[in-house]
């Protein structure tokens, strides 16, 4: 499990380091390509938007509980897992929600 947590950690990092990176190629990759630029200075750009791996992407990022690091299951709002969000709520610490009795 602590495993997890230092992938999960080390891929954040990875993504933030190189998302400012990846915009940049992007935005030149686009620009240079609607103007007639040399084929050379097209293929480097070519070259450096394609170097990032999977790893990399946003939606590779897991989402986990701040507490468990558990990865399913984890609600939004408080990145907790459905485990504690409930023993939360049941001791009530987590304002505006109460057990349902019926």
């Amino acid at each position: 499990m602590k495993y997890l947590t230092f992938k999960d950690i080390k891929n954040r990092l990875l993504f933030h380091k190189t998302e400012k990176k990846q915009i940049v190629y992007k935005y030149l990759f686009l620009n240079l390509n609607q103007q007639i630029v040399s084929p050379k200075l097209l293929h480097v750009f070519l070259v450096l938007s394609k170097k990032y791996t999977r790893l990399n992407s946003k939606t590779r990022l897991m989402r986990r509980c701040v507490l468990s690091n558990r990865n399913r299951s984890v609600f939004r709002p408080y990145n907790l897992s459905r485990i504690f969000l409930r023993n939360f709520m049941g001791f009530g610490i987590i304002p505006g929600y109460k057990k349902s009795v019926w």
